[in-house]
């Protein structure tokens, strides 16, 4: 009776856990396919015309400025962190397009998954630009949000 009982019991765990394992898969195919209707409007324009309209709407955005944005990669982690952070908030704020360097790149993207989120403007690109250096000595200081220039790379962190 007692192997009886305990072929009963791993059938019925392997049962749960499989069922769990199909719940969760199936949880983050269903997450994995919303955020491919919401990334291209092809497909939600098939399935939901009203909502991908209203969708389009909001996504209007002005059109950025000319140019390049980068910040002067050097420093260990945290300092890598915070040139991101500073690129990222200085040139939105600004409306400009911000590009991380290759060596930041390399540096953030197997920690933090950033592949998608700024273009990297690789390092022969990079040395044919004229750049401007501009020294931040406190990125949220008011003299940062009018900035003009085209091709700038932000460094003093």
């Amino acid at each position: 009776m007692s192997q009886k009982g305990y072929i009963l019991g791993v059938f019925l765990l392997g049962l749960f856990s499989l069922s769990v394992i199909f719940k969760f898969s199936k949880k983050q195919i269903g997450i994995q396919w919303e955020e491919l209707l919401d990334a291209s409007p092809m497909l939600s324009n098939g399935l939901e015309p009203e909502a991908s309209k209203a969708r389009n709407m909001i996504c209007e955005t002005k059109k950025k400025r000319d140019g390049i944005w980068t910040v002067w990669s050097r420093g260990r982690l945290g300092n890598q962190m915070g040139q991101y952070a500073a690129l990222y908030a200085l040139a939105k704020l600004n409306d400009h397009e911000a590009y991380i360097q290759q060596d930041t790149h390399n540096w953030l993207a197997p920690i933090f998954k950033i592949s998608l989120s700024l273009p990297v403007l690789h390092r022969y690109t990079a040395d044919k630009i004229p750049w401007r250096n501009l020294w931040l000595h406190d990125w949220m200081s008011e003299e940062y949000y009018h900035i003009e220039d085209k091709y700038l790379r932000l460094t003093g962190h």
